[in-house]
Formats: structure tokens, sequence, C-alpha cells
């Protein structure tokens, strides 16, 4: 608004003077809060800049995040393929390796407790359709009582294990 518009609608001095002062009060205002919000923007350009590495926290945030998804993912596997090598061992499986080839991962599932669901019920299945993959409770398995047939004297052949721990217990070899 200009005093040339006021006069132009006929005013007097002293009506278009009021007016002005008037209206000057609320561009006054308006420029105190421009000169304020100008001052804010330039502070926070300014923290800006020190923050100028954002770009590049973000690039490392973003392969954190990739890589630590992969990890839990990797972790997740491992923890299902103990999980499976485990039950398979317990069910006296003769070739866990082959049978987990036969597991279907796709139902195993995680409850609420953390544990794993479904993987019972497969090996169970197994062994009903290939029961020749387990060992019976007929069979029994080779351990330390294996008799050497081509030795005269017949002494138990151990394997490593029991040899190494009854040679550092040669006391417990011929107790019963």
């Amino acid at each position: 608004m200009t005093r040339d518009f006021l006069k132009g609608l006929e005013l007097s001095d002293e009506a278009i003077n009021k007016i002005m002062a008037e209206y000057g009060k609320g561009i006054n205002e308006l420029k105190a809060k421009n000169d304020t919000y100008t001052a804010q923007i330039e502070e926070l350009k300014g923290e800006l800049n020190k923050y100028s590495d954002y770009e590049e926290y973000k690039s490392y945030k973003e392969k954190y995040d990739e890589l630590s998804s992969k990890y839990n993912t990797d972790l997740s596997k491992a923890k299902l393929d103990n999980v499976i090598t485990e039950k398979l061992y317990k069910s006296k499986a003769k070739n866990p390796d082959l049978l987990r080839k036969s597991i279907d991962f796709n139902e195993i599932k995680v409850n609420e407790n953390g544990e794993y669901v479904g993987i019972d019920e497969q090996i169970s299945k197994l062994r009903e359709s290939d029961s020749y993959l387990f060992v019976s409770e007929k069979e029994t398995i080779p351990s330390a009582s294996t008799v050497n047939l081509s030795n005269d004297k017949a002494e138990p052949v151990m394997d490593p294990v029991s040899q190494a721990f009854y040679k550092r217990n040669p006391e417990l070899l011929n107790k019963k």
C-alpha cells in the first residue's frame, strides 16, 4: 500500500498518515519476525555444516543394517542347522547328512519360546518311511568293546577318544 494509492481514494493527509502509521506497525512486526527467522535459518545452516558427514553416516548406517540383517539370517540358519543335526543324532540316524537333505526347512517354525517346531515330526515321518536310515533297537553301534579278531589275545579295540581317556585315567581301564 502506498500514499499515492490512498490519495487516489481522495483521503485527507491526516487520514493517510494514520493509515500509513498503522500499516507500518504491521509491516515492522513482520520485518522483525522475518529478521528473527532469517537469523535462525543462518544458525541452523551453521549447525548443518557441522553435520556435513550426514550422507556418509547414512551410507554407513545402511551398510550396518544390511550386514546386521545378513548376520542375523546366517546365525538363525546356523542355529537351525545345529538343532537339526542334534535331533538327527539323538534319533540315531545312520547318515545325518543324507537325512538333513530330506528335511523341509520351510515347515520348521520358531515358537514364542524360541524352540523349533516341525523337526521332530519330519524325523518321525522319515523313520517310518525310510527306517533303514536309522539304527534299530536290535542293532548295536560299534564301541570300545569291539574285539580285534586278528589278535590271538582278543583284546578290545578302542576308538581314539576312549584311548585318550584311558591313557589319562589308566586306573579306570580294568574297572567295570
